[in-house]
């Protein structure tokens, strides 16, 4: 019997985040204070059926959001500066949006390596799963690197 796969990767909720300062020098400040001047969360849930131990099919459920800074002195700002944050806010929007398009990308792979396999039953399939989540993680994690949080794809001020 064929494994059935479903996915749902819903469009990341876009959240948004206030900044405070009343330059952009301040604002700049703060956004390196925190952990991430932007972020995507995810959260990847699975289920499966399985019939006489062997899996028949799998899903997986993504609902992940992007927060993003919002500069609350933005309207009291200079052009220049207004122009550099806008700037900045686009770029760190497309990268967060990349760590979408690495999700997406390991999800397609894990439908294409599950139905490739002719032994997945109710024992192993924890174990492959448990190894996709940290898979994610591990490219999100590589992707970060390569772009330097998005600093090689422009996110600066």
């Amino acid at each position: 019997m064929k494994l059935k796969f479903n996915s749902k990767l819903a469009k990341p909720k876009l959240e948004k985040k206030q900044i405070k300062g009343a330059t952009l020098e301040d604002v700049k400040k703060l956004l390196n204070k925190a952990d991430h001047w932007g972020k995507y969360d995810y959260a990847i849930e699975w289920t499966y059926k399985a019939m006489d131990g062997k899996v028949t099919e799998v899903s997986v459920t993504c609902n992940p959001k992007i927060t993003m800074p919002i500069w609350a002195g933005w309207n009291k700002a200079d052009k220049e500066s207004q122009k550099k944050w806008d700037i900045m806010w686009v770029k760190l929007k497309r990268h967060e949006e990349k760590h979408h398009d690495v999700t997406e990308k390991m999800i397609k792979e894990l439908s294409k390596q599950l139905s490739k396999d002719k032994k997945l039953d109710e024992k192993n399939l924890p174990a492959k799963m448990d190894k996709f989540l940290s898979d994610v993680q591990k490219e999100q994690k590589a992707y970060d690197k390569k772009s330097d949080h998005g600093k090689k794809e422009g996110v600066k001020l």
